[in-house]
């Protein structure tokens, strides 16, 4: 009797999870999206940064902490996180760092507001470390290591009492002394580090993620009728160098992709690669359409590339639109940074025989202004426009001097693109630019990015 009130019970409360729109909780491994060592010296300041992971002391006593970031921007409003666990593995050991005391590890606060792939060194020091929790395991070459930090992740995501970037994870591993005055390097390196989460996300995902640490977008995909009897297909492969879920969010030209977008998860295995030969209806189930894709991942280093080809009875003829990240992204430039954010482009020909086009992808909630400015040979400014766009809103301008009348028959000219107005926090933003140059004869296309 008591064992059937219990399932029940449970069939009930799995009822009442799905009916608020719940998957089932699963387990998921995260992998960094950067790693660093930052040493600090006697006053608890940083003096150095290297980009491993790393931590022990150093022969004049200064103190190695390690930094690994994660990024979080597949979990989307909703979600909810039981547990939190970090995972790393010793690698390379020298000296006797175990004699520097209990080896500590606790997630970083005060994050936000950072450009989205900085590491602060600021970040090491002691004053940002909270709650600190022991990590287990011995610290020998090849051994592994774990620390439970469920109480610095458990509850709803984002979580509005954190001062975090809610797309981004900053833990920090150090050994209880400053030094042990040995007078010899006594550190480690980490190899194969991974958050596992244990999670359950909204199901169906109603509202995309905002504040993301890592940006990434196919800023273009189409399928749709073309001349003389041929189709405009988007064809897609997705690679990953871990096991790895990928959230890829396709939101139409002209729309509010705010609130109209669409979302499919694929799950691939280490080293495995996925390949849609029309993403949008084979992946999406739409077609008569474009516009473009917001990628989320697990692993920062899968590669995704696509190719927007026009396909016919003698074969087919496009070009591959690879995957923005970050360091192709603009944000406005602020005075640390000088034009820093600005970007870029060339082998564009305005001629008779060759046309040019633009795209523009705005992957924050809010407004942004764009400049573009074109620029001859010799250097002087020859025209210039700006684009308002909306938040997540796809724009593309057919034939660039129907925006710049200065570039038509200008020959060789390269194009500035910069943020001219965007009010919002540096987190919230960035645009991703595309140019394609067209052969008028052969309609063989070239893109550029910045």
């Amino acid at each position: 009797m008591n064992t059937r009130k219990t399932d029940a019970a449970v069939v009930l409360v799995v009822a009442l999870v799905l009916a608020a729109g719940y998957a089932p909780a699963e387990i998921i491994d995260v992998y960094p999206s950067q790693e660093a060592l930052v040493t600090i010296d006697e006053n608890g300041f940083p003096v150095d940064f290297q980009p491993v992971a790393g931590v022990g002391d150093s022969v004049d006593g200064r103190h190695l902490r390690a930094l690994i970031t994660f990024d979080l921007s597949f979990l989307p409003p909703g979600a909810s996180i039981s547990s939190a666990v970090i995972h790393t593995r010793v690698d390379a050991v020298y000296g006797d760092p175990a004699s520097l005391g209990p080896l500590m590890a606790a997630r970083v606060a005060e994050t936000r507001g950072q450009p989205s792939v900085d590491i602060q060194a600021t970040w090491g020091m002691l004053t940002e470390f909270i709650a600190p929790v022991p990590v287990t395991g011995t610290i020998a070459a090849g051994s592994d290591l774990t620390a439970d930090l469920t109480a610095q992740f458990q509850g709803s995501f984002p979580s509005p009492e954190w001062n975090l970037d809610p797309g981004r994870a900053v833990i920090r591993f150090q050994f209880s002394d400053q030094n042990n005055g040995s007078g010899i390097d006594d550190f480690f390196y980490f190899h194969r580090t991974r958050l596992e989460l244990d999670v359950e996300l909204p199901n169906p995902i109603t509202e995309r993620p905002v504040g993301r640490h890592l940006k990434y977008c196919i800023p273009v995909a189409a399928s749709l009728p073309g001349a003389a009897g041929t189709r405009w297909t988007t064809e897609m492969h997705i690679s990953a160098r871990h096991d790895s879920s990928v959230w890829l969010y396709f939101t139409e030209t002209e729309t509010d992709g705010a609130a109209e977008f669409q979302v499919q998860r694929v799950d691939l295995g280490m080293w495995e690669t996925v390949g849609y030969d029309d993403v949008l209806p084979d992946l999406f189930g739409v077609e008569e359409t474009k516009g473009w894709i917001e990628v989320f991942s697990t692993d920062p280093e899968i590669a995704i590339n696509a190719r927007v080809a026009n396909v016919g009875g003698e074969g087919s003829y496009g070009q591959t639109v690879p995957v923005i990240d970050e360091s192709k992204m603009l944000r406005l430039s602020e005075i640390r940074f000088g034009d820093a954010y600005r970007r870029l482009a060339n082998l564009i020909m305005m001629d008779a025989e060759n046309r040019t086009n633009i795209g523009l992808v705005n992957l924050g909630p809010d407004d942004v202004t764009v400049d573009l400015i074109a620029i001859p040979p010799y250097g002087a400014f020859s025209g210039s426009t700006t684009v308002a766009l909306g938040g997540f809103e796809h724009r593309q301008i057919d034939r660039l001097e129907t925006v710049i009348p200065e570039t038509a028959g200008a020959g060789l000219i390269s194009l500035s693109f910069g943020i001219h107005e965007d009010a919002a926090p540096v987190y919230r933003q960035g645009v991703a630019v595309y140019v394609s140059r067209v052969d008028n004869t052969t309609g063989d296309a070239v893109f550029i990015l910045p």
